[in-house]
């Protein structure tokens, strides 16, 4: 899943703390052999300027989004 802002937004960690500023975001889950779940971001053009692990359960997330995106694949 993709997600684009029109301005620049703020990642945080669960401590509040910042870790980067991106105008798009994209989480990848259920990823092959065993990879973790991960967030990526960047500030054009969708290059990848980063990543991070996402630790923890995601599944209300993913329950979320799944008919979502299983809808816009028809």
């Amino acid at each position: 899943m993709i997600a684009a802002f029109t301005y620049p937004v703020e990642l945080h960690d669960g401590g509040n703390n910042l870790l980067a500023t991106a105008k798009w975001i994209g989480i990848q889950w259920d990823r092959n052999e065993g990879k973790p779940n991960r967030l990526i971001y960047g500030s054009t053009a969708y290059a990848v300027e980063g990543a991070y692990s996402i630790e923890g359960d995601i599944s209300g997330l993913v329950q979320l989004l799944e008919p979502v995106l299983s809808e816009l694949g028809h």
